[in-house]
């Protein structure tokens, strides 16, 4: 009979406690103020970063973006992504993708880094 109860509460694949202690850790007041900010950062970085970006020359548009890239399609998106490349900066390249034939993904970093992308931009 316990054996049976166990069976249905007990998870089919056992979490290590050191994983419980860590997710307990991490739901911690300070810790989810950390991730919280963190989380901000982001996002105020991705509307400066999308603003800035679609101001540049040769971008056609910045999709609308909800997530921690945007999407940028350029008039000459071999040339912006070498530029990027050339500075040093990574770049998902999606122009493989149906529908995306001009567009590179650029995922937001930290401030020092989208200025560096934007920097990149300007002398593409």
């Amino acid at each position: 009979m316990i054996r049976r109860l166990l069976k249905r509460i007990v998870p089919p694949y056992a979490i290590a406690s050191s994983t419980i202690e860590a997710v307990a850790h991490a739901l911690q007041a300070p810790q989810l103020a950390i991730a919280r900010a963190r989380v901000a950062t982001l996002m105020r970085e991705r509307d400066r970063l999308a603003e800035a970006v679609g101001a540049a020359r040769g971008i056609v548009r910045v999709f609308p973006s909800a997530a921690n890239f945007v999407l940028v399609e350029f008039n000459d998106a071999e040339r912006a992504f070498e530029r990027l490349r050339t500075a040093g900066l990574l770049v998902r390249d999606v122009r493989r993708q149906a529908g995306l034939a001009a567009c590179l993904r650029i995922t937001v970093g930290l401030p020092e880094q989208n200025d560096r992308v934007l920097e990149a931009l300007e002398a593409a």
